[in-house]
């Protein structure tokens, strides 16, 4: 299968899916699958936009793609789980949304909204 040109130049991140569960109080992180390769979109998303008495805050979405590799199928992610970027700890994305996109549906489309961890 041809690729498209612009899917070859977009930059390819390492990512991880964890899943947090709570037991006694305190969440913990489980990591489901690492070792992922994913594409994101520059361009962001607005979502939502709250008006409150001393601005607005808006919500912006990022999008990330994963595609099969040879032989295999798409990561199979959940709106519960988390993704982590392997090169900067301190940032994960919360899912929102996920969707099979592409002619034969090999390209998965995953909507988040990023946080940072203070430190």
């Amino acid at each position: 299968m041809i690729k498209s040109r612009l899917r070859r130049r977009r930059n390819k991140l390492a990512m991880e899916i964890s899943r947090y569960s709570e037991s006694s109080g305190t969440y913990t992180a489980n990591t489901l699958l690492s070792g992922l390769t994913a594409t994101k979109d520059e361009k962001l998303t607005t979502i939502q936009v709250f008006d409150i008495d001393v601005g607005t805050i808006v919500v912006k979405a990022h999008t990330f793609w994963f595609e099969a590799l040879a032989g295999e199928d798409l990561p199979v992610i959940a709106e519960r789980d988390v993704l982590l970027d392997c090169v900067d700890p301190l940032v994960k994305y919360e899912v929102l949304g996920i969707g099979k996109q592409g002619g034969e549906e090999n390209r998965l489309q995953v909507v988040t909204r990023r946080h940072t961890i203070a430190v």
